[in-house]
């Protein structure tokens, strides 16, 4: 399979048939959105074939339960779209250039509006993915509290695709407040595409996230999200993202530095975690 040809599912029943193509002839299988990050997730040159999701675009709201089904290639910005004249919102943002929603589960980049809303990982009730054999699964469901044991939902957060490629999604929605309409900072694809490296903090302390940009001196764009707890940088060259990131961690700020779009073949540590994740060899 050609790693530069993005094949389009345009249903699950596409994705299945591509995973079991793959599978047949001993290939690999990276599922991608808008492909935001691609380069950055994971290195390029790795030699796994393409297929989007972003043709997987139906969108089912139950307002009365505060619930909206989707395909995994809405787009964010689209299911705003949606939701605002029933005066529902889905509170869930990303810092880096909007993709799917898929995408930003499956990215584990998201956060919320306000650290009211809490982590955005509740935001997500249900899930069905195609599973390494092409076969449906489907975990959770369309209320709160609908099952016991383990969340197979909250590990679908930052699995970038190892548990199998995500194709619906079943979300929780709540009334719209005044402020949810603020358009909020965004990393600028710009910025994002042409970033040799990013510096990126995750769950911060409230409060921190000012700190975290402010320290991220030689970016050439940093932001934070709307909730204070994340915050990313883009860098022009990999030894300023070194700089500053050390600088925050003496200041008590974790800080991870990851390639960006430009880096070639990402780094060693990137490599060797895709490699220890994906045993079945088809996702990664």
């Amino acid at each position: 399979m050609d790693a530069q040809t993005v094949q389009e599912a345009a249903s699950i029943a596409e994705v299945q048939a591509a995973v079991r193509a793959a599978r047949a002839d001993g290939s690999r299988l990276r599922i991608v959105g808008t492909g935001c990050l691609e380069g950055i997730l994971q290195p390029r040159a790795d030699g796994a074939g393409l297929i989007s999701t972003r043709q997987l675009t139906w969108i089912e709201v139950a307002a009365p339960d505060f619930t909206v089904r989707v395909g995994a290639g809405v787009l964010v910005a689209d299911l705003d779209e949606v939701l605002a004249p029933l005066g529902l919102v889905w509170p869930v943002r990303r810092l880096e250039a909007p993709g799917t929603v898929g995408g930003l589960i499956a990215s584990g980049r998201g956060s919320t509006i306000t650290s009211q809303d809490g982590p955005a990982r509740r935001w997500v009730l249900g899930a069905r993915l195609v599973d390494g054999m092409g076969e449906v699964l489907t975990a959770g469901g369309a209320t709160v509290k609908n099952s016991v044991g383990y969340g197979v939902t909250h590990a679908l957060w930052g699995s970038e695709g190892r548990l199998g490629a995500i194709v619906e999604l079943t979300l929780r929605v709540r009334r719209r407040r005044v402020g949810d309409d603020e358009p909020g900072e965004l990393l600028e694809r710009e910025a994002l595409d042409g970033a040799a490296a990013l510096v990126r903090c995750e769950d911060l302390a409230p409060g921190t996230a000012e700190q975290a940009v402010a320290g991220m001196a030689g970016a050439v764009q940093a932001v934070a999200s709307s909730d204070g707890l994340r915050a990313v940088g883009s860098y022009a060259e990999p030894g300023a993202a070194e700089a500053d990131a050390a600088s925050l961690d003496a200041q008590g700020i974790e800080a991870l530095v990851e390639p960006g779009k430009e880096s070639a073949t990402g780094s060693a540590a990137i490599r060797m975690a895709t490699a220890a994740l994906d045993p079945g060899g088809v996702f990664v």
